[in-house]
């Protein structure tokens, strides 16, 4: 199992490949592929501390918080409270009873839309068009 700052030097990486305008990055958490053992809550706030400590002051959007509702109540709830949500439970609309609302949430994983052959994720945003156009990374940034 990698450390935080060494995820968060790989992630570093992969962001240097991407240019442009577009959604902020993403952190996926959730108990899926190669998750056997599953650190303690303790554990896990240090290595995603030290995950954003790696990131410091680096010129990139804030990344969001993927995760699903059960990996949510395990780990998020009492703490990154100042980090936004994309919740993804394709059941039901996402509740967080400690918080006041999730960013994104991703609501289906076998949508269609025209021209576009195979099954996609539908997501939708919490919030008006001025606070999306706020959310969504520059170039320039």
């Amino acid at each position: 199992m990698q450390s935080g700052s060494e995820q968060a030097r790989n992630f570093l990486g992969a962001l240097a490949a991407v240019h442009g305008d577009g959604l902020p990055p993403a952190i996926d958490l959730e108990f899926d592929g190669n998750c056997g053992n599953r650190p303690s809550i303790e554990e896990f706030a240090t290595r995603l501390n030290a995950f954003f400590d790696a990131l410091g002051n680096m010129d990139i959007c804030p990344p969001v918080l993927y995760v699903t509702q059960e990996f949510y109540s395990a780990y998020i709830t009492e703490k990154f409270q100042s980090k936004q949500l994309w919740i993804r439970d394709i059941f039901k609309t996402p509740k967080q009873k400690d918080r006041s609302a999730w960013t994104l949430w991703q609501f289906a994983n076998r949508g269609h839309l025209p021209g576009v052959a195979t099954f996609v994720d539908l997501n939708v945003f919490n919030g008006s068009t001025q606070r999306f156009s706020t959310f969504r990374c520059s170039a320039a940034q």
